[in-house]
């Protein structure tokens, strides 16, 4: 996982033992909400002791025709063109 203090894709060199405890407890955590919880808690280390901040946040924008069907918005930009259809 990233940020963990074995991670080879920690390059920040950041290391906090409470984060790794709460990563590997949410791995095994079967329990959707705990597994969540556990993630946020996670989470809530990172971004208090900052060992990186974001410097971009990448936008897409699409104009879609209203007899367009089918479109759905994908969070990393790859769309099913499949799914799509023409309907006026």
């Amino acid at each position: 996982m990233l940020f963990t203090s074995t991670s080879g894709n920690n390059n920040t060199g950041w290391k906090n033992p409470a984060y790794d405890r709460l990563i590997a407890a949410a791995a095994r955590e079967l329990d959707t909400a705990r597994r969540f919880e556990l993630l946020r808690q996670a989470e809530a280390l990172v971004l208090a002791e900052a060992p990186v901040a974001p410097v971009f946040f990448g936008t897409r924008t699409y104009l879609i025709h209203p007899d367009v069907k089918g479109w759905v918005p994908a969070l990393l930009g790859v769309h099913r063109y499949q799914t799509l259809k023409i309907e006026p």
